[in-house]
């Protein structure tokens, strides 16, 4: 979930002091910050288990993943955010700023998606993204049921979407040359049960 955090505007090295010192995340956006809570026990294995596919896919390859704990720079001084997973291939590049490191090349990105962020994951946040010249792959991984859209990159206006219901069927991420499993990506999970409605 992402909340906006104050009502104030912050300088990016506002945020970047804030952030340093913080324990909570937040997302940095055109000078306001949205503070971005914890995930289910569901989000959390299935944004892991992607991360597990990743390395072990690539890894006779010259890429790193990397964990929502990493920091990207999308845009120029406006915003800030965290993925659930990302990937680079070849040298990573990053911004720095005093003691932080911002990643700004970025070929594959992964959201995990809850109710709450769903919207966001999907709209506006993959508008921002577009904007990282790296940017090929986005995987959108839903957290309530088994269903993945796949974004990948054709040419600079034009993006692919396939989507994904069935454990056995395969991702084929071509940019990286690499294929994921749906059954790798939602190994162990065990989806809440919907809440029966009463009459």
């Amino acid at each position: 979930m992402v909340q906006k955090y104050e009502e104030r505007l912050y300088s990016v090295e506002e945020y970047l002091a804030l952030e340093a010192e913080s324990l909570e995340k937040h997302e940095y956006y055109r000078g306001q910050l949205y503070q971005m809570s914890g995930g289910s026990p569901e989000h959390a294995l299935i944004a892991s288990n992607t991360i597990i596919a990743l390395g072990l896919a690539l890894r006779d390859k010259s890429c790193q993943v990397y964990s929502g704990d990493v920091l990207i720079k999308v845009d120029t001084r406006s915003h800030y955010t965290y993925a659930d997973a990302s990937v680079v291939c070849g040298r990573p590049a990053y911004e720095q700023i005093k003691n932080n490191r911002m990643l700004t090349n970025p070929a594959l990105i992964v959201e995990v998606l809850s109710p709450s962020t769903q919207n966001y994951g999907r709209g506006t946040k993959f508008q921002l993204y577009k904007a990282l010249t790296s940017f090929q792959d986005y995987l959108l991984i839903d957290s309530r049921e088994i269903y993945v859209q796949h974004y990948r990159k054709l040419d600079s206006n034009t993006w692919q979407e396939k989507t994904y219901q069935v454990l056995e069927q395969i991702i084929p991420l071509e940019n990286l040359n690499l294929h994921l499993t749906l059954e790798d990506l939602y190994r162990n999970v065990e989806f809440e049960p919907e809440p029966e409605i009463s009459n």
